[in-house]
């Protein structure tokens, strides 16, 4: 059964750290490009999207660098890992997206007909850490001063990412599925480590209720 893996978090909250963890550092081996139809704005336009693929079986709906931020349009990353999903190398599809939403991460992942598994991946921070390091990722880019726009663009994200994977707990009842909560006190190894062990939990259920139908 192939695993779908949504991370919800606010900017520098530490998405695409966790996703690079989970797919291991450095194991790049190609990227591919994947077109899909971007109606956006009532336009109409090719959306260059990337995938990217990893050696132990996991993909991101993304590039490496921003990860699933890289595509612009919901409705494209929809499509992007539907395709992933489709592909026998793949086993782990993971996304990442800063611009979550119910009506994408939580009910057309419930009403896709493929058979998949969901673990749903909270990074809760608090207002205060997820400041410290947005500031510290603008001053690696070189940037020194935030600005009000930047600063309510974070409270914005960090409210939305709350709100998808409340309702994420609530609504989603597809089998099976876990719903794992990261806190900022957890490095990315240790965060990738409980991940990991959350999958490798409902694998063991998955595999024993299977069995237990065949016997």
């Amino acid at each position: 059964m192939k695993v779908l893996i949504i991370i919800l978090g606010s900017g520098a909250s530490g998405k695409s750290t966790l996703t690079r963890q989970l797919c291991g550092v450095g194991g790049v081996e190609y990227i591919k490009t994947f077109q899909c139809l971007d109606q956006h704005l009532g336009e109409q336009r090719i959306e260059k999207a990337k995938y990217t693929l990893f050696p132990n079986g996991s993909a991101i709906a993304g590039n490496i660098k921003n990860s699933s931020d890289a595509i612009q349009n919901m409705e494209a990353r929809a499509k992007i890992i539907n395709w992933l999903l489709d592909q026998k190398e793949v086993q782990f599809v993971i996304t990442d997206p800063v611009r979550s939403s119910k009506k994408w991460d939580v009910d057309w992942i419930q009403s896709n007909p493929r058979e998949i598994a969901a673990v749903y991946v909270y990074l809760d921070l608090s207002l205060e850490e997820n400041l410290r390091r947005l500031v510290q990722r603008r001053e690696a880019n070189g940037k020194t001063t935030l600005g009000e726009k930047t600063y309510q663009n974070m409270l914005a994200f960090r409210e939305r990412a709350a709100n998808v994977w409340a309702a994420a707990k609530q609504n989603y009842k597809r089998k099976p599925v876990r719903f794992v909560c990261l806190y900022e006190h957890l490095t990315p190894i240790e965060c990738s480590k409980q991940v990991k062990a959350e999958i490798a939990l409902m694998m063991e259920e998955i595999e024993r209720t299977e069995r237990l139908a065949k016997s």
